[in-house]
C-alpha cells in the first residue's frame, strides 16, 4: 500500500470517493501521512473496545471488537469496515456505533490495567474516560501518535502519559460488591451456627411425638417391655435445663418426657458442629485474604527505564520432561523454549527423559545407579530378536544450550555442538555396558 494514500469523503458520488485498502485480511490500523484536511482519515484500524455495565458488580465488562477511523476531532467506531464507508458518503447515523470527541479530551495515557487483552490506551474527556486496545504494539504506537497530535492541537489539556513506571499496582475493580457479599456470607454463617444450636433437637426430643404432651409413665404403656425407649422427664439428660425461648425456638413447649441421647448421638453431634465451625472459619480468612485484590505487573528488564543492567538478570532454568509425549511434540516444545525472548547466556534448558531405566538411590551418593529395564523397552515395541541390545538411547538438545559444568547435558553440548538448532543423539544400548556410563553419554 501507498503510503501516502487517504479515505476521503464528503462528496455524494460513492464512485468518486477514494478509500483506503489493506493489504492484510484484518484491516490492521494504518495513518495517513502529510495530510492536514478536517475530512480526512488519518488512522484507522480494529481495536478492542470495553462496554459498559449497567449493574455494578465484580464481573468484568465485554470487550467487543470494533473498527475505529480517526476523522479530524472524532474517533468514529463501527461494526465493519464497509459500515465505516458507507457512513462517510452517507453520513447516515444508524451506521455509527458511537463516536468519541477528542475537543474536550484532556489526558492521554496508557493504561496501567493488567488484565487487558493487549496494551490499552485510556482518553480521559470531560463525560467519561474511554478505554481501547489496539490489537498489536506497532497499532499502539500508530493511534497513540495520532492521538497524542490531535489532543496537543487542543486547549483543553496537555497530559500525555506514554511510559508506565517500571513495577506498578492495579487495584482490582468491584471491591464494594465483594465486600458485601462478604458481610452477606458471615451472616449467614452465623444464623447457620445459631440454628445447629436452638433448632437442632438433640436432648430436646419428644419420646413420642404424637404423644407430646404425656408423661413418660403413660408413654411407657403404649410399649411392650423389650421395645420400651430410653426416655426421661428432663432435657438434655438432667444436664441442663434451657429456657422457655429456647424450647419456644425448638418447637419444644408442651413436652414432659424427652429421649435420652446415647453417647454417640452427643460425639456426632459436636463432631457435625465443630467441622462447621472450623469451615466456616476458614472460609472467612480466605475471602478476607480477597478485600483489597492488588495485581502487581512490571515492564521486560530490557524495557526499564533507566536500563536494566544486563549483567543482574537472573538466570533461568527450564526443565523440559519427557515421559511418553510423541517426539514431535517435544521438538516443538524445544522449539518454542527457544524463541524465548531472553539472553541465550541466562537460559539453560535442560531435557529430563530416564529412557525407561530404573534408578537406585543409595545414602551419601547423589548420583543414582542406573539400571536397565527391559520390560518397558520390549512392551514399546517387538524388539525380543535384539537380546543383546535394550534399546537406543536418544538425546536432544538446543544449540544454544551452555550448561554448568559437570551436567550431564553441559558435557554432552561442549562434546558435540550439533550444526542446527537441536541435535540427536542415538547408540545402542548393550547390557554389558557400564550403567554409570549413560550419565556421560559418549
Amino acid at each position: 500500500m501507498a503510503a501516502d494514500q487517504k479515505l476521503l469523503h464528503g462528496e455524494s458520488n460513492p464512485s468518486s470517493t477514494d478509500y483506503v485498502t489493506s493489504d492484510t485480511p484484518n484491516m490492521a490500523a494504518l495513518p495517513v501521512i502529510n495530510d492536514t484536511d478536517e475530512n480526512t482519515i488519518r488512522v484507522f484500524g480494529w481495536m478492542h473496545k470495553q462496554g459498559t455495565r449497567v449493574i455494578r458488580g465484580p464481573g468484568a465488562k465485554s470487550w467487543r471488537r470494533r473498527f475505529f477511523c480517526l476523522e479530524g476531532q472524532k474517533i468514529y467506531y463501527f461494526h465493519e469496515p464497509v459500515d465505516a464507508r458507507k457512513y462517510f458518503n452517507s453520513r447516515s447515523p444508524e451506521l455509527c456505533i458511537g463516536s468519541i470527541d477528542l475537543r474536550t479530551a484532556f489526558k492521554l495515557e496508557q493504561s496501567d490495567r493488567l488484565d487487558l487483552p493487549s496494551k490499552g490506551l485510556v482518553i480521559h474527556t470531560k463525560i467519561r474516560k474511554w478505554l481501547v486496545c489496539p490489537e498489536t504494539d506497532a497499532e499502539f504506537k500508530m493511534w497513540f501518535d495520532a492521538l497524542e497530535t490531535t489532543i496537543m492541537t487542543n486547549d483543553a489539556g496537555n497530559v500525555i502519559q506514554r511510559h508506565l513506571p517500571n513495577v506498578r499496582e492495579y487495584v482490582m475493580k468491584g471491591r464494594t460488591s465483594y465486600r458485601v457479599f462478604y458481610f452477606l456470607f458471615l451472616i449467614t454463617a452465623l444464623i447457620e451456627l445459631a440454628g445447629i444450636v436452638l433448632w437442632f433437637p438433640l436432648g430436646i426430643e419428644p419420646c413420642n411425638l404424637k404423644l407430646r404432651t404425656a408423661n413418660c409413665s403413660d408413654i411407657m404403656k403404649k410399649y411392650i417391655p423389650e421395645e420400651q425407649p430410653i426416655c426421661g422427664p428432663e432435657p438434655f439428660n438432667g444436664l441442663w435445663n434451657p429456657p422457655d425461648f429456647y424450647k419456644k425456638q425448638a418447637g419444644m413447649v408442651g413436652v414432659q418426657c424427652f429421649r435420652v441421647p446415647t453417647l454417640a448421638h452427643w460425639v456426632s453431634y459436636f463432631c457435625f458442629y465443630f467441622a462447621e465451625f472450623i469451615s466456616i472459619l476458614l472460609g472467612a480468612l480466605y475471602y478476607l485474604g480477597m478485600w483489597k485484590p492488588v495485581r502487581r505487573g512490571a515492564h521486560y528488564l530490557r524495557e526499564f527505564n533507566p536500563p536494566f543492567p544486563p549483567d543482574k538478570w537472573p538466570t533461568v532454568d527450564i526443565m523440559l520432561c519427557h515421559y511418553a509425549e510423541p517426539a514431535e511434540d517435544t521438538m516443538s516444545t524445544l522449539e518454542a523454549i527457544m524463541k524465548l525472548d531472553y539472553p541465550c547466556e541466562k537460559l539453560h534448558v535442560y531435557i529430563c527423559d530416564d529412557g525407561g531405566f530404573k534408578t537406585k538411590f543409595t545414602p551419601g551418593n547423589p548420583i543414582p545407579e542406573v539400571v536397565v529395564n527391559k520390560g518397558v523397552i520390549e512392551n514399546a515395541g517387538d524388539v525380543r530378536s535384539r537380546q543383546p541390545s535394550t534399546g537406543p538411547v536418544l538425546c536432544g538438545y538446543p544449540r544454544q544450550v551452555q550448561d554448568a559444568p559437570g551436567t550431564v547435558m553441559g558435557r554432552r553440548a561442549r562434546r558435540a555442538a550439533p550444526p542446527s538448532t537441536y541435535g540427536v543423539h542415538t547408540r545402542s544400548l548393550h547390557a554389558n555396558d557400564d550403567t554409570n556410563d549413560l550419565l556421560t553419554l559418549p
